[in-house]
């Protein structure tokens, strides 16, 4: 008769609690020669202790990025911008049972303010939110108007502007609201200005708003917040218009598959446009500027990646393409700039929501742009190691799905049970579904990723070692000795086989 010794994961209690906490998360026990006792278990602490969700866009003043999620509003200490730290977070839920679909951050002085669409079109909904950071660690909404859909927010003095759509009796007409802010508890629409197609975007220079209407840019005079009056159009031959940022007398638009095209708005009456910059599979979503540099979120359409391209503009009708920036199979995006560092949400819809979380960005060389760091806002806890104060998490996508970087080793410190913190993460070309910690090194069940060793004798810097391809997705591991044993399951034709098999 064969006998199946049990693998035991010890932990202290600390680690016990995070395990409760955790999603889809067993503890094995050994079998028990005796009756035993009844324990007693109360949780201590959780980690990320945040909902956790797809990052949709990125606001950064400061040390903090403000990032609204698909679960609610979450504050990054990045400080250190190869570690992001999460340092608080805010949810409630919304009308209609669920919640509505953030789209765009703004922020002010102690206040974020935060658009939602409606998560059910036809159900109604979309709101807008004054969030008080005045304290990073505890966010709180401060204030919140209702029947205003958003897909885009700007503030200036006492007054947001939103770009999206406001509720007339059982319609809804698209434009851009103006919403009184100074009493941030009570938030109120004074004025507006109605157009005729959807709007995306909205960006703000002086007295004048430069609003993203389907494919055409309109600019607005609002010098008197309450009666908002078109000042000019421009209409674009291709494209739609994605984003603007405004710097001077030029407006920099992402226009889709227009690319990157920069009008001068010198005269608001009469735009042009005066340069560009397209290819043929450059989709152009987000833009941002800083001094003589345009930085553009896009997706790469014939390698199915997005990019952070950086252009020279220091010749406005002459953009120059100085270096890009890798962000991963991601065709939607948020941008946000902070002197050499740029903060991008990057996520795919391709087979469903996959989030990158945060990527953070160095582009102190224009000509070379490099990720230093990323937060994971999304992922699902799968399985959880403990060595001494440590706690090493295997964290997935929240969707099951896989894609380079989509998930990876989280390295804990739980040494304090009831505040455990994240030290260091490391991204691994699967999606991490089991851990196992023997001496200093982890192994990683990576899905497609196979097995990952990490070399983890520093847990503030794990390093991969080495790797076994298992041609299937690792789903489990388990170490004993020189050996490690990994579960997991491949595929033949339209059938999963789990493995490994019995003879």
């Amino acid at each position: 008769m064969k006998t199946k010794t049990p693998f035991v994961k010890t932990a202290p209690a600390a680690a016990l609690a995070l395990l409760l906490a955790a999603s889809a998360t067993e503890i094995i026990s050994p079998p028990l020669a005796r009756a035993a006792a009844p324990v007693s278990l109360t949780l201590k602490g959780t980690w990320p202790g945040h909902p956790r969700g797809e990052a949709v866009n990125v606001a950064v003043q400061g040390r903090y990025a403000y990032v609204p999620t698909t679960a609610g509003f979450l504050t990054l200490d990045v400080s250190v911008p190869e570690n992001p730290v999460p340092v608080g977070s805010y949810r409630e839920e919304i009308q209609w049972g669920c919640c509505d679909l953030a789209n765009d951050v703004a922020v002010s002085g102690s206040h974020a303010y935060v658009v939602f669409d409606a998560s059910n079109w036809w159900l109604g909904g979309g709101s807008f939110w004054v969030v008080d950071v005045s304290n990073p660690a505890n966010p709180v909404r401060q204030g919140r108007l209702e029947n205003v859909r958003g897909s885009g927010v700007a503030v200036s003095g006492n007054y947001a502007f939103v770009a999206g759509a406001h509720q007339a009796g059982t319609n809804w007409i698209p434009g851009l609201q103006v919403i009184d802010v100074s009493a941030p508890n009570n938030p109120v629409q004074v004025g507006g200005y109605d157009t005729a197609d959807d709007c995306r975007a909205v960006a703000i220079s002086g007295d004048r708003a430069y609003l993203a209407e389907s494919w055409r840019l309109t600019v607005i005079d609002i010098s008197n917040p309450a009666n908002p009056q078109r000042v000019g159009t421009y209409e674009f031959a291709e494209g739609f218009i994605a984003a603007i940022a405004v710097a001077g007398d030029h407006a920099y638009v992402a226009a889709g598959e227009g690319g990157l095209i920069v009008i001068d708005v010198s005269d608001p009456a009469d735009p042009k446009q005066v340069g560009g910059y397209s290819a043929s599979d450059f989709l152009a979503h987000e833009v941002a500027v800083m001094g003589s540099q345009a930085y553009v979120a896009a997706y790469r359409r014939d390698a199915h990646r997005g990019t952070l391209q950086v252009f020279d503009v220091s010749i406005p009708s002459k953009p120059a393409a100085l270096g890009e920036s890798d962000l991963g199979s991601a065709g939607e995006f948020g941008l946000a700039m902070a002197g050499n560092t740029a903060f991008v949400v990057a996520n795919s819809w391709d087979f469903g929501p996959r989030g990158y979380g945060v990527q953070v960005i160095d582009v102190g060389d224009p000509a070379n742009p490099v990720r230093v760091g990323r937060y994971n806002t999304s992922g699902e806890v799968r399985d959880v190691a403990v060595a001494g104060n440590y706690a090493f998490v295997a964290d997935s996508w929240a969707t099951g799905l896989q894609a380079a970087g989509a998930g990876g080793l989280q390295v804990i410190d739980v040494s304090n049970p009831a505040k455990p913190v994240r030290v260091r993460g490391y991204d691994t070309s699967g999606s991490a579904s089991g851990v196992a910690v023997l001496a200093n090194h982890a192994y990683v069940a990576d899905e497609d990723g196979g097995m990952q060793v990490l070399d983890v004798s520093n847990p503030a810097s794990p390093q991969r070692v080495g790797g076994y391809d298992t041609s299937g997705h690792a789903q489990g591991v388990a170490v004993a000795g020189n050996y490690a044993y990994v579960t997991g399951s491949r595929r033949e034709g339209t059938n999963e086989i789990m493995w490994p098999a019995s003879d």
